[in-house]
Order: structure tokens, then C-alpha cells, then sequence
């Protein structure tokens, strides 16, 4: 059973926030970026499609933050655990908070919190110490429309003219969604 199949069990539907299981192109390179890691961070956990799909690709252990906006994350929290048993955690609460309490370095970083440019810029800035010179780093919701998230594109762009961040590769995949990858430098 599915993530999606199981939250449709537990009567859970519709009105979810946008997610990577929209986008099979999306999956499909996030799956591809991701199936030989061993450690990742996500930030912005949601109802749980983004680490599903981590796991399956095979990381062996994977940290998720997220807001707990919406209670279907305690439903898709339950799914990840069964399927996934003791490799996952999650952590409730506003990731420019949450960030500073891990420790130790991940292989990926997967940044899809807070849209706004003070939560983006947080959520890179406090992530940059859990990552090494080969930690990927990937964004979501990069995109180079105008009128589409501007906040994530404006903290790459900074970080890239600071000499902080090197981009390896990007992606649209449709209008106001894309995703761009890397990695952090001067570390």
C-alpha cells in the first residue's frame, strides 16, 4: 500500500499542499539524486511524499522537520513508520528552531519549508553546518517564473554571488514548479 493509498484509508483527502508526487519527473530525478545516500534531512515533511519516495529509493535513515500545519502529517508520519520502521524521525516545530538541535553531517539536504524569504534564508543558513563539501543540497520550488515562488530563487542567487553555493542542476517542471540541486562551498 501507498502513502497516497493509505492516507485515502484513513479518510484523509484532498486539500493537500503541492508535493512531489505531483510531478513524476520531479520523482524520478529526486529518486536518481538521492537512491545512494545513506543520511538526509528533509525540511518540510508535509504528508510525507518527499521522504516515502527517500526511503524507497533506499537512504537508510532519514530526519524530517515540518510546522505540523496540517494533521495529516500524523497520518502520514504513521504510514512512514510501518513502512519504514526506525528509519525515519520527525520533528515538529518551526525548522528555524528545530535546525539548530541536530548534529552531524547528512549526504542531503532537502529544503521545501517555509516559502518566504526569512524562513528560506533560515532554512539554508541553519542547514549549512549539517552539510560537508558532499552534501547535495536541493531545492524545491525553485523556479524561474515570475510569478511563481521568488524567495528560494533569491537565497540561491544570493548564495551563489557570496561564493557559498554551487549550482549543479536545475529543473521546471511546470509553471511555478522546478527544483535546482548543488552543493555549499567555504564550508
Amino acid at each position: 500500500m501507498s502513502l497516497r493509498d493509505f492516507l485515502k484509508a484513513n479518510k484523509i483527502k484532498g486539500g493537500f499542499e503541492g508535493n512531489s508526487g505531483q510531478l513524476p519527473k520531479q520523482q524520478k530525478r529526486l529518486e536518481e539524486l538521492t537512491k545512494d545516500k545513506k543520511k538526509g534531512l528533509e525540511i518540510g515533511f508535509n504528508a510525507g511524499d518527499s521522504a516515502e519516495l527517500f526511503l524507497n529509493a533506499g537512504v537508510k535513515h532519514l530526519t524530517s522537520l515540518d510546522i505540523g500545519e496540517h494533521d495529516y502529517y500524523k497520518v502520514g508520519k504513521k504510514y512512514i513508520n510501518k513502512t519504514f520502521p526506525k528509519r525515519h524521525r520527525l520533528l515538529i516545530g518551526d525548522s528555524c528552531k528545530t535546525l539548530p538541535k541536530l548534529k552531524g553531517k547528512f549526504d542531503f539536504i532537502f529544503i521545501d519549508g517555509d516559502h518566504s524569504y526569512k524562513g528560506a534564508l533560515c532554512d539554508y543558513e541553519k542547514s549549512r553546518r549539517l552539510s560537508n563539501s558532499k552534501t547535495l543540497i536541493i531545492f524545491d520550488d525553485w523556479n524561474p517564473d515570475k510569478n511563481s515562488y521568488q524567495a528560494p530563487k533569491k537565497v540561491i542567487n544570493e548564495a551563489v554571488k557570496a561564493g557559498l553555493f554551487k549550482v549543479v542542476g536545475k529543473e521546471k517542471y511546470k509553471t511555478g514548479r522546478g527544483m535546482l540541486w548543488g552543493y555549499n562551498l567555504n564550508l
